[in-house]
Order: structure tokens, then sequence, then C-alpha cells
């Protein structure tokens, strides 16, 4: 894609750039509708030498006169001139006709309409309440920097924005930062009732854990704004490799609380769903990596005879280690969209499985992960019901599935082989029940309630 990109796209306005490296980060595929790929483009002035990266959207649909139909709208479209002059590097949308393919060059998304209306300065209204979390006082915004730090084409994109303002009367500054999540529809509203709920229940319960604070929502731009998190994240912690055993003890203790709360909001997650979202993954695996299809089949037909309905508990649904922050005696846990009730071990099982994962993504030694799988596995287990243990070897491959299909849409180096690593762990786990490629030792494995070794 790289020549194709160097072919059709072109620098906006006067600027001297050029493509110097092109990279998938991100697919999604609908049988019969659409693919969708994200890219991730090198671009170089060649006016100063300077490097920068650049998000390109392609969408190529099942009916091939679509993305050329909606090429043609969005040329006549008022979102084309929002765009700051600024933010523009390459011309914000183009049709390849050789590929059918339409091509939408960020901060353009037809979906995230309200995204260009943010990006030079808030509306009145966003900078009114970004304003109310500041000290006392009468404050005027003096300077605003955003800059997007997650986009998911079509959906969603997250930004981190960094404000300063002055206090008219003192003239003393004020520095604060903030994430907004843009969505294409009215889902942000739902997450911020949510959080507002979670957060006063679990302050009224003293849990030990607490949400990431809502700091509002702005229907006009589709907008939920939040605060920033306080403490480190657990990914970080990990990867400095200092004061892990706390910190994996705090997690484990507080995602028990969180199972064991009475937080019983959010979305069911049946097996049935579980199961459909399985088979959906074991479907695009084999239509990505064929070699690897058949493996993946017979680990949904596994989980459809091993995995039980379960009485269901207040569940995460997402967790990793960037997803949990340490903050003192405190655990702040972020990203709750996925937020309902489900089978409580699929989370502990998810966040173990991504554990093994950093090692390919991180500057993390397989010692640290080893021992802070270990710690986590004995701390949570010792605190929750036998049954919950003997169900963690099936919510492993669940989970290991759910990885694997993350490999295959990130199109991460050395993919298929990773994407085979994870297939044969979720086997490993439903046909020994034994955790040995997770933790090597621990109470599920060689304690009081001993798995098979």
């Amino acid at each position: 894609m790289l020549c194709v990109f160097q072919d059709s796209l072109q620098p906006s306005g006067d600027k001297c750039l050029q493509i110097e490296h092109c990279r998938v980060l991100r697919f999604r595929y609908r049988e019969a509708q659409r693919s969708i790929l994200l890219y991730e483009l090198r671009l170089r002035d060649t006016s100063t030498g300077k490097t920068r990266s650049q998000w390109v959207t392609g969408v190529i649909y099942a009916n091939q006169k679509r993305a050329e139909q909606l090429y043609r709208e969005l040329k006549r479209s008022a979102l084309l001139h929002e765009i700051p002059d600024g933010r523009q590097t390459l011309g914000p949308v183009c049709y390849i006709p050789d590929m059918q393919m339409l091509v939408q060059v960020f901060p353009l998304d037809r979906y995230l309409d309200t995204l260009p209306r943010i990006l030079n300065r808030p509306t009145p209204e966003l900078e009114a309440l970004l304003l109310t979390e500041l000290n006392p006082g009468n404050w005027r915004l003096k300077h605003w920097d955003i800059e997007p730090t997650r986009y998911r084409p079509f959906l969603s994109v997250t930004l981190c924005c960094s404000v300063v303002a002055e206090n008219t009367t003192s003239g003393e500054l004020c520095s604060k930062r903030f994430y907004l999540k843009l969505y294409r529809d009215a889902s942000g509203q739902h997450t911020y009732e949510l959080l507002r709920r979670l957060q006063a229940t679990a302050t009224q319960q003293q849990y030990p854990f607490e949400t990431v604070r809502p700091v509002g929502y702005i229907a006009d731009l589709r907008a939920l704004v939040l605060a920033e998190a306080s403490g480190q994240s657990l990914e970080q912690i990990l990867v400095n490799a200092k004061g892990i055993t706390r910190a994996m003890r705090q997690t484990a203790r507080a995602m028990v609380a969180l199972h064991q709360s009475d937080l019983l909001d959010g979305q069911p997650r049946t097996r049935e769903l579980a199961l459909a979202r399985a088979r959906r993954a074991a479907s695009f695996i084999q239509w990505a990596c064929p070699s690897q299809g058949q493996k993946a089949f017979e680990i949904l037909k596994e989980l459809e005879k091993k995995l039980e309905a379960v009485d269901v508990c207040p569940t995460h649904l997402d967790f990793k280690a960037d997803h949990i922050f340490i903050h003192g005696d405190q655990t702040v846990f972020i990203d709750l969209d996925s937020f309902g009730v489900g089978d409580p071990v699929f989370d502990p099982a998810t966040l173990l499985v991504r554990l093994r994962a950093m090692q390919d993504l991180l500057p993390v030694s397989p010692s640290t992960i080893d021992k802070a799988t270990q710690v986590f596995v004995d701390e949570y287990f010792s605190r929750v019901p036998d049954s919950w243990c003997k169900r963690l070897p099936v919510n492993l491959a669940l989970a290991s599935l759910k990885v694997a299909l993350y490999y295959v849409q990130h199109q991460e180096p050395d993919w298929r082989y990773r994407v085979s690593v994870m297939l044969e762990r979720a086997a490993t786990s439903l046909s020994t029940g034994t955790l040995s490629h997770v933790v090597t030792q621990s109470r599920c494995v060689s304690g009081s309630v001993r798995m098979h070794s």
C-alpha cells in the first residue's frame, strides 16, 4: 500500500511532504458488507527533515459503487472545510479506483463529524465545563492543546486535552489534563451515567477501588469528558519492574471487591453471548489466517462443551495493565465502555493472558511477568469461592481466543506466529486444565484447589 498511497495522496496546500512508510494498525471485516483498514503513515517534511505520523483509513465495500458514491458526497460536504489548516497534512479524502477504496485522512471521519470543531479550541460549552474543574475563582482559557491517543475508525476517538487557564483576578496560572472521548452515537452518555453511578456506589460503600471520574457529557459533541486517572498504570509499574508484589496484590483485592460488589449495572454477558463472540473471532481468524482456522474452530467446539452458565457478577470485561492505575492504597479502573455483568472469572483470565502477551509488545522481562502473575493468582483466588478457580482454564481459553483476534486485527509484527502461540495456549487450557503456560506455581496449580498437572 505504500506505493498506492504515494501515488494517490497529495500534500495539503503548499506543504512539502513525502510518505516514507506505511503499516496496518487495525482492520475490521464484516462479511458481505465492508472492510475497514486503519493505516499509520510516516510523513517527512522535505523542507525541514522532520517526520510525523498520520492515520489514514481505507474502506472497501461489498457494493462496488458505494465507495465512489461516498467519495463524491464527502467532496461536497461542509465537513471538509471545518478541518483546521494546521491539522491537515494530506488531502482529506480520495478514491482509489483500482481498489474501489474510499480513503479518509484523519481527522476526517464521516461518523465523527464533531471532531474538527474542537481541534483548535473547545466549544463554549466544553470550555465552561473544563474551567469549572479548576480551583475556585474566575478563570479564562489561555492555552489549549489536544492530541489524539486512540482512534477506532467510524466508532470513536480518544483525545488528551491539556489546558492552561489564567485567573482573571490574581493572574495565577493553572494547568490540568483531561481526556475526551468522542463517539459516533450517544454511547458516551450511557458510559457517563454508568461511571457516575459506579463512582457514587464505590465511594459510599468504601470499596478499595474507584473508577475514573466523569467530568461531564456534551450531547452536542457526543463527547464524554473524563478527569485524568490518578496514580501510575499497572503497565508502567511492570515496565519499571518496581513495586510489583504490592501492585499485583492490590489489583487482585480491588478486582475481588468489584466482583463481589452490588454494582449490577450494564449489559449482561451471558454464556450465549460469550460463545457468539468466540464464534465471530474464530471465523475472523479463519478468514485472515487460514492455516489457523481449524485450530480456532476446534477451540470453539471445546468452549461450547465446557463453558458453563453461571451466576453473574459485576465485570469490567476489558481488563489489561493499562486500564488499571495504582494510587496509594486505592486502585483506579478506567475504560469501562464494556462494563456489564457476567462470569467474573473472565476478568482475571483476561488480565493474565494479556500480561503474558505484554512480553511480545513491551520491554518487560519474562521473570517480571512470572512474578506478577503468580502474586495475582495467589491473592485473587485466595479470596473467592473454589468454584471460580475451577473455571479459570476455560476462561483463559476464551481470553486467549480474544487476544489471538487482537493480533490478527492489529497486524503486530510476527502476528501469524503469535496467533498460533495464543491458540495453542487456549487449546492447552481446555485439554488439560493446567495453568502452566500462565503461571508455574499458585494456589490453583499446587494448593488446596489443585488443577490437573
